[in-house]
């Protein structure tokens, strides 16, 4: 048997009472599992017990293994959860969505895990600690700091402290953003409708410093252009319904 802290990502209906899975587990990382008699009894409620944010205690049969179906034994809740209210808990089914679109088919490790649980963390501390003019910035920083580290699990090795000629980065130079490469100084070829960001602003998210004015928009947009290998034509649903609601509001 192997017994591992666990977080609920995904889930979809199989079959008549069953459904499968996708867990983010502190030491397997990504993993799927179909939960069996998951429709409500007297005796038992597992769909319960399935719910984001949630740290759970799951147990398979053996470690998991990525790409496939674990064989799960038990699993229950532990005092561990993250109740984020009204909008925020868009932000918390944002990063499950991500994280699971990005990661099939995808070997992921405990450090995902490690993010994963700090971004919650963040995210629902801020609701605290900041102030309501400050907090849309100070939640948006954290998204983009979580997707800085997913991007890195799976692979793809964006870097802010130096360009693609493994240059350091110099804070008085501007330098446009060039997917699947990096970042390049800016030249009299550089097109104004490209992503472009200054040296001081690399460098600040990379120190995880003070950003300067429009730096976290452009750095949002810089992700935006690496996830669209992943996600190719299918656009993210949390997403679409935040700008449904944007527009609802004004």
């Amino acid at each position: 048997m192997f017994t591992q802290h666990a977080y609920v990502i995904h889930k979809r209906d199989y079959r008549e009472s069953s459904a499968i899975v996708t867990f983010l587990g502190e030491q397997s990382g990504i993993f799927q599992a179909i939960v069996r008699s998951i429709k409500p009894t007297k005796k038992s409620n597992k769909q319960a017990v399935l719910q984001p944010f949630q740290q759970l205690e799951v147990t398979t049969k053996k470690q998991p293994e990525s790409g496939q179906l674990a064989n799960i034994q038990q699993f229950e809740s532990t005092s561990i959860r993250y109740p984020f209210p009204q909008e925020s808990s868009l932000f918390g089914l944002y990063i499950n969505e991500l994280t699971y679109r990005l990661t099939q088919q995808q070997e992921t490790s405990n450090h995902l895990y490690v993010a994963y649980e700090q971004c919650c963390y963040q995210l629902l501390k801020s609701l605290e600690r900041e102030t309501q003019n400050d907090l849309p910035k100070v939640q948006s920083y954290i998204l983009r700091s979580f997707e800085a580290q997913l991007l890195e699990v799976i692979g793809v090795n964006l870097r802010f402290d130096q360009d693609v000629q493994g240059n350091e980065i110099l804070e008085a130079e501007n330098y446009v953003f060039l997917p699947a490469h990096g970042f390049a100084i800016v030249n009299e070829f550089t097109l104004r409708s490209e992503i472009i960001l200054s040296g001081a602003c690399l460098q600040a998210f990379q120190n995880q410093q003070k950003l300067p004015a429009g730096c976290l928009s452009a750095i949002k947009k810089v992700f935006q252009k690496s996830f669209e290998p992943f996600l190719g034509n299918k656009p993210l649903k949390t997403v679409q319904l935040w700008r449904q609601l944007n527009r609802f509001k004004t």
